[in-house]
């Protein structure tokens, strides 16, 4: 949501583009965008990291902080790279479907939310692409589950 929300901010900016495959390409980049991006206030962010996520906002949120089970588990770093996911035939990456029985992991993760549309608050916004569009209250609950 926050992608869609700077890619709309800034009249549809594809360089606001961050949750991909390209940006971040294993799990332990996804650590970095979590807990040393938007963790983290812009200022005290490390040059290779303003380098990077330089248009990636500082989140205040408790979110993004370790949590004590991460300490006494696994943090998500620790994840294999090398996992893929099936495709399952009600996918909504039909086109992808066609093409790969299964995808790795994360680029499984971008493709999907990439299929979908965070950004629009409504049907009154023309969509390049045909999008599903999903709300904030929408995703709230997913993420509750």
């Amino acid at each position: 949501m926050l992608e869609g929300q700077l890619i709309t901010y800034h009249q549809g900016n594809k360089e606001y583009r961050f949750l991909n495959s390209e940006t971040i390409h294993d799990f332990d980049e996804l650590f970095k965008l979590f807990h040393k991006v938007l963790a983290v206030n812009l200022n005290e962010r490390s040059e290779a990291i303003k380098t990077k996520y330089g248009r990636v906002p500082y989140l205040n949120s408790s979110l993004f902080e370790i949590s004590e089970l991460e300490d006494q588990t696994i943090k998500i770093n620790s994840l294999d790279n090398s996992g893929q996911l099936e495709l399952i035939g009600t996918t909504i990456l039909k086109d992808i479907k066609k093409k790969a029985a299964s995808l790795p992991t994360l680029n499984y993760l971008f493709q999907f939310l990439d299929a979908y549309d965070f950004a629009s608050e409504g049907a009154e916004d023309v969509q390049e692409d045909n999008k599903t569009i999903i709300n904030a209250s929408v995703l709230g609950k997913v993420f509750e589950k």
